[in-house]
């Protein structure tokens, strides 16, 4: 018994594992993980779009020192560069989940100003639906706090704050506390490698990673009419300072070429939304005496009607009880001759309006001065005038647009 206790074999070692083998190699070719970064930026895109969706919704935290969007996916630890790209399409492209507890919203109204126009049209509007989601998970407790409620109340209702179009979905939470769910073993943190080899290299071809200028301009033309029929049009901001064309599409994010033939496309071919708060028009007013002769001529006419529309969602303001004062001078400059774009064609959307907190009497005020405003038309002798301040009214007649651009 003894004699056999002695002849025991000693236990062998354990195999590599995956990761151990992973880190040997990448000693050996630390460029190894470069690989990714060697295709083109179009491709890339479709990579971290595919990512999206097999790796589900990217997560807004909603601690005040980390507001940023954050994913299960290993992508965001290969490299700065790949999770630079990662998080602009995340942006763009990826379901949003967040938390509310205790109905706290501000840290989803500090993501929402932090959205450029681009980014803003994005995301999903009752005017404007798109496929991708923003899920909040609301958990209420005995500290709950009722004047949060009420701001995020507020802020919806308020047609001139950022992102107040936006649509979302509310579920209710687990019971189970968050840190005591339970999670997944945490993945290890892949190793980071050197890529002066490859920064030398895209030096001295700075056009390696857009496959797509190598394509003659006819057929880049035709790509980005069929992204643009896609993708329902593009945005016209409301901002003093920036006044452009923004798109959903992650397109015109690959370089600056690509980006000014896409929107110079845009400016030809796409319908174009914007908004209109308290009958103020005057951002239409700027992107108008911007145009070029050429722009001008494709845009929809009265005597010329094309395919693409532009398409002027409303928002009065249910509470004032006087008369928009922007409204006469949008009225006046349409019917004037020697104003550039006098015969361009505009579709009126009502997008609704909310009233402030317990002001709900307003809309009785408004639906007045709507039968005051007909009578007006009425009186007024026919021309372009009439004929656009009747497309309004019944705009505003008509149902609220919710469901289709």
């Amino acid at each position: 018994m003894n004699m056999i206790i002695g002849m025991r074999r000693k236990r062998e070692p354990p195999p590599p594992s995956t990761i151990h083998i992973f880190e040997t190699q990448l000693k050996r070719n630390p460029q190894k993980l470069s690989l990714l970064l060697d295709l083109p930026a179009e491709l890339c895109n479709n990579v971290y779009a595919q990512v999206f969706a097999t790796t589900g919704r990217v997560h807004l935290s909603c601690k005040g020192h980390r507001r940023a969007l954050a994913s299960s996916s290993r992508l965001t630890r290969v490299d700065k560069q790949v999770h630079d790209e990662f998080t602009s399409a995340a942006w763009a492209l990826a379901d949003i989940t967040t938390q509310a507890p205790d109905l706290d919203f501000r840290h989803i109204v500090a993501f929402l100003n932090r959205l450029s126009d681009a980014e803003l049209f994005a995301m999903p509007t009752k005017c404007h639906p798109v496929q991708r989601k923003m899920v909040i998970e609301l958990s209420i407790t005995e500290h709950y706090n009722v004047k949060l409620l009420r701001r995020w109340l507020n802020r919806i209702g308020n047609p001139e704050k950022k992102g107040t179009d936006l649509v979302y979905r509310l579920h209710r939470a687990d019971k189970m506390a968050l840190a005591k769910r339970k999670r997944p073993a945490v993945a290890p943190i892949i190793p980071r490698a050197d890529f002066l080899t490859f920064g030398t290299q895209l030096k001295e071809d700075p056009s390696k990673l857009s496959l797509l200028l190598d394509l003659p301009a006819e057929l880049r033309n035709a790509i980005y009419e069929f992204v643009l029929a896609s993708t329902s049009g593009v945005l016209l901001s409301r901002s003093a300072t920036r006044r452009t064309l923004a798109s959903s599409s992650s397109l015109p994010r690959v370089n600056k070429q690509i980006r000014d033939e896409f929107l110079a496309t845009a400016m030809l071919m796409a319908e174009i939304h914007t908004t209109s708060i308290d009958f103020s028009f005057r951002h239409i007013v700027a992107f108008l005496n911007r145009l070029s002769e050429e722009e001008l001529r494709a845009l929809p006419i009265t005597k010329l009607p094309t395919q693409r529309k532009i398409i002027i969602h409303l928002h009065p303001d249910l509470e004032s009880s006087s008369q928009p004062q922007y409204l006469g001078r949008w009225l006046n400059r349409v019917q004037h001759p020697t104003k550039k774009g006098t015969n361009v064609v505009y579709e009126y959307r009502y997008s609704g309006s909310v009233p402030r907190y317990r002001n709900y009497h307003h809309h009785d005020d408004f639906s007045r001065r709507l039968q005051w405003w007909e009578l007006d038309v009425e009186k007024m002798a026919s021309g372009r005038k009439k004929d656009e301040f009747g497309d309004i009214i019944a705009a505003l007649r008509g149902p609220r647009v919710v469901g289709t651009v």
